[in-house]
């Protein structure tokens, strides 16, 4: 039995050098950075440091950065504390957005809101026409992924943005599949609010971001209490998690790392195809992340497949980790067109630093013998 872990797009594992950043921060650098203190003046130069490095890598200024659980604590921060502008209450996403998006929304619905969730054609982009066409005079808020944690299809964030611009409305993106893997430059998309989060990229749980545009005044914090985040998030701050956060953020500068996993993900998906027929690949395939391979595998259950990759200690989902119990049916594969039977055949390769084209070429070697087998007996 081998151990290969391709489910990247669920969370990362931990860089060795993210691991030794937090556990020396939370050996020698454990003050509270709220303390006035030798050891609390220390952690909040860590604290300042770390948010600096995370604002250069993104171009914006360290106060625009405000620290958070994650990436659902992001984006619920983005739609419930911009969730009012002028007495204006439409907010318009899409159907393939990650249940932290379509939940909230859900929400704001439920105490008056209105909300459109757009289509999104055969390889899961929004429309730009469509998107205009949906603005109204009570619109204040677009929120859009970035890129599909399924299938990878990565939006076209300029054209969204002058639109967004054009009406006078908040932007906000889910950026947390897409940081370390798509170029992000903050200041020259002109976006408002940004959403991402450390585990995606080799760094602890536990930890994100929202990014907020200076030229945004108003915000209504989620949680309430002390003065931490300049009044935007109360809470004794996350310090070793932070800094791990940073120090992963540093390892993807001037790193081939995104070029390596494309040569294996491209690889993988060549010698699949050239080895198993009946097999659709989904999403985008000019415009989707590195590392992404969504597969519909026609007329063979996920279940059995996923149940026998593990048997043979291959790690792979069915979909976002973040719907587990509903991913037979996903809500993304129905919106690009798939039917209920292709989408309970399709499994999500997600590739790490890590993966090899030895690691490539032994799970094509078993899932040939793993869906050849299941045809055979359906």
């Amino acid at each position: 039995m081998f151990d290969i872990y391709l489910d990247h797009n669920a969370t990362t594992p931990l860089r060795e050098e993210v691991s030794h950043e937090v556990m020396e921060c939370m050996n020698n650098n454990y003050g509270n950075p709220s303390s006035i203190h030798g050891l609390g003046q220390k952690a909040k130069k860590k604290l300042t440091d770390s948010r600096e490095t995370i604002a250069e890598f993104f171009n914006v200024k360290p106060s625009e950065i405000v620290f958070t659980s994650g990436g659902s604590e992001s984006n619920n921060l983005a739609l419930k504390g911009f969730n009012s502008v002028d007495g204006k209450n439409h907010i318009i996403t899409s159907k393939i957005e990650h249940p932290s998006v379509i939940e909230t929304c859900k929400y704001l619905e439920s105490i008056g809101f209105s909300v459109t969730y757009l289509n999104v054609d055969s390889c899961g982009r929004v429309v730009p026409d469509e998107l205009e066409s949906a603005i109204n005079n009570k619109t204040f808020l677009i929120s859009l992924q970035h890129a599909n944690n399924e299938i990878g299809t990565i939006q076209n964030l300029e054209s969204i943005a002058l639109i967004a611009h054009k009406y006078n409305l908040i932007f906000h993106v889910d950026a947390v599949q897409s940081i370390g893997k798509v170029p992000l430059n903050l200041r020259e998309l002109n976006i408002d609010l940004l959403s991402a989060s450390a585990h995606k990229i080799n760094g602890p749980k536990g930890v994100g971001f929202l990014y907020i545009n200076e030229r945004l005044k108003k915000l209504t914090p989620l949680i309430h209490g002390g003065p931490q985040e300049r009044k935007r998030r109360a809470g004794t701050i996350n310090l070793p998690s932070i800094a791990g956060f940073a120090k992963a953020i540093c390892l993807l500068k001037n790193s081939s790392i995104n070029h390596d996993v494309l040569s294996v993900r491209n690889f993988f998906e060549e010698t699949l195809l050239h080895n198993l027929s009946n097999v659709t690949i989904n999403g985008d395939v000019k415009s989707r992340l590195h590392n992404t391979s969504s597969i519909t595998f026609h007329g063979v259950d996920n279940e059995a497949v996923l149940i026998s990759l593990d048997i043979k200690g291959i790690c792979a989902s069915a979909g976002s980790a973040c719907s587990s119990g509903s991913i037979k049916h996903s809500p993304v594969l129905k919106a690009i067109g798939l039917s209920d039977e292709d989408s309970s055949a399709t499994v999500r390769f997600s590739f790490g630093y890590k993966n090899s084209i030895s690691d490539a070429k032994s799970v094509v070697h078993e899932l040939v013998q793993i869906i050849t087998h299941i045809r055979s007996i359906n």
